[in-house]
């Protein structure tokens, strides 16, 4: 069955719970892959895991938006550079950089099973909270237009509800200073 955008958009609502799933899928890998192997290649493979579930989505979307910040002269050729499907220099270093501090990340915490699914439950609900915020690209035409056009109270409602359950159940009363830190953060961007 085929989704229009309206329908794509109404889907998240659900991106708290797939989060959630998702989380729970990389903290099952790491508690499993860490019984027999090094922490350190649990690591790397806990970041191919990230990238194999969001099908590099969001690493694209990274190398657009650092290809187009670094070679735009103007907000025209900013886009223009983001629409080319061609990955260049600055991206490619984005790219890398963001996976190394993924792994980074992971490694030098001890045990990173709670924080793999606050961490992958956070991120879907910035996603639906920033959806509903912000206004796409002048040229509406990338794939978060598509979100942003038909998201709204709803979506971001049970987004939030998914999230603060989530993040209560798993980090108790430290979940509030998390919540507080990511709003910090994308409000500032």
């Amino acid at each position: 069955r085929i989704v229009n955008d309206e329908g794509l958009a109404k889907s998240m609502a659900w991106f708290g719970i797939a989060g959630l799933l998702i989380g729970v899928a990389l903290a099952g890998a790491y508690l499993l892959l860490n019984l027999f192997l090094p922490r350190m290649v649990v690591s790397v493979f806990i970041v191919l895991l990230m990238v194999i579930f969001s099908a590099g989505l969001h690493l694209d979307g990274l190398a657009d938006t650092a290809d187009g910040i670094a070679g735009g002269r103007d907000k025209a050729d900013t886009l223009r550079i983001m629409h080319d499907s061609n990955i260049g220099a600055i991206g490619a270093a984005a790219i890398f950089i963001c996976l190394l501090l993924k792994f980074g990340c992971i490694y030098s915490i001890q045990s990173p099973v709670k924080a793999l699914i606050v961490s992958s439950v956070l991120s879907k609900w910035v996603f639906v909270f920033s959806a509903t915020k912000w206004q796409p690209a002048p040229d509406n035409e990338g794939l978060g237009s598509k979100f942003i056009k038909f998201a709204g109270r709803r979506e971001l409602f049970w987004s939030s509800l998914t999230m603060l359950i989530a993040t209560l159940l798993i980090l108790g009363i430290k979940a509030i200073a998390v919540i507080i830190i990511a709003i910090f953060f994308i409000t500032i961007i």
